[in-house]
């Protein structure tokens, strides 16, 4: 197997404005945080099974993105019993293609798409660019991925992974630990290849004040947004719902804005496309070890104002509760966040 060393060891950057969140543990914690080494690896006659675990030459090897749902961790009765199963008792599609492989549980969600599976096929497209890229079949029902792909001019052969898949030579990209997930060189390189790719030009002064409103979303909604949208619309704030915009259409919106306000979750992603200097706040839940930082993470790769607000849990505290926001103190905190 060839390893090949991505990126070294780093400290996760900090926006020097954002310095004033170090006050909260849980931020000064995540800021020191060591950023994993990332490995681009080739290997042999590897066998990808239904369950999405690689397997060269009959030994189990970790691959993909390690993230807190998924460790890639399989005790040795696992290894040797999906092994077993796949490789003589499964249907087989042997390819004659070399393959990239980058895809894990989550490959479906905006975000970790955008953070995780995306600059990671991008990284492999350059290292091994007569490699084809090889994602599961049911990846393409998602328009974002598509799009994603095309703006790239990447093209994607498509497995159906039903059944076990095998490949002469596979390359694929592994982290050392499972966090941090975003790596800011390859995070930052494929955001300036996306703006290009879409000829957006970089340099216009951003001029939109945007809300992202998750009132048709199954969770993690905010449950007297209809006291909150009023508010902001005295400000200027346009009421975004992103799920009625196309990949294109959102990315020229995100830069464009200079003001972003959201509860936690996918659409907030958007911020990576924002300018330099510009300010985003996110509303998330009083117990800060209930969400990840990740947008946190995101904004002080691109250097953004980043502010939060803390809102009432209304439902069980988890990363998908519901909240409701303190109205009167939210204005105040407004009044500031449009200071930044």
């Amino acid at each position: 197997m060839i390893n090949q060393l991505v990126n070294p060891d780093s400290i996760q950057p900090l926006f020097e404005p954002n310095r004033r969140h170090l006050h909260v543990q849980e931020i000064a914690h995540d800021q020191i945080k060591i950023l994993p080494g990332l490995y681009a690896k080739i290997a042999d006659q590897v066998l990808i099974t239904p369950t999405n675990h690689l397997f060269v030459n009959s030994g189990y090897v970790v691959a993909g993105t390690k993230i807190s749902m998924d460790s890639r961790e399989l005790s040795p009765f696992q290894q040797v019993y999906l092994y077993i199963k796949y490789k003589f008792f499964t249907k087989k599609i042997n390819h004659s293609i070399n393959g990239l492989w980058v895809h894990n549980s989550w490959s479906n969600n905006y975000y970790h798409w955008l953070c995780e599976v995306l600059p990671r096929i991008d990284t492999l497209k350059e290292l091994y660019p007569d490699f084809n890229l090889i994602l599961p079949i049911e990846l393409k029902r998602f328009g974002f991925v598509n799009d994603a792909l095309q703006t790239l001019a990447i093209p994607c052969c498509w497995i159906d992974q039903t059944v076990s898949n095998v490949f002469p030579m596979l390359g694929f990209l592994e982290n050392e630990e499972m966090s941090p997930d975003v790596n800011p060189m390859i995070q930052v390189k494929l955001v300036k290849k996306i703006l290009n790719a879409l000829s957006l030009d970089q340099e216009r002064k951003p001029f939109r004040k945007v809300y992202i409103s998750r009132i048709n979303a199954r969770y993690r909604k905010i449950r007297n947004e209809h006291e909150l949208i009023p508010v902001l619309v005295e400000r200027g704030y346009e009421i975004i719902l992103p799920e009625n915009l196309s990949y294109q259409q959102q990315i020229q919106l995100f830069s464009e804005t200079k003001s972003l306000i959201s509860i936690h979750g996918a659409g907030h992603t958007n911020c990576m496309f924002m300018q330099k200097g510009t300010r985003v706040m996110e509303i998330r839940n009083k117990q800060w070890d209930s969400q990840p930082l990740c947008f946190w993470r995101l904004a002080n790769i691109f250097e953004l104002n980043w502010d939060y607000f803390l809102a009432e849990e209304s439902t069980e505290v988890t990363n998908f509760n519901d909240v409701t926001v303190d109205v009167k103190s939210f204005i105040s905190k407004l009044d500031f966040f449009e200071t930044l």
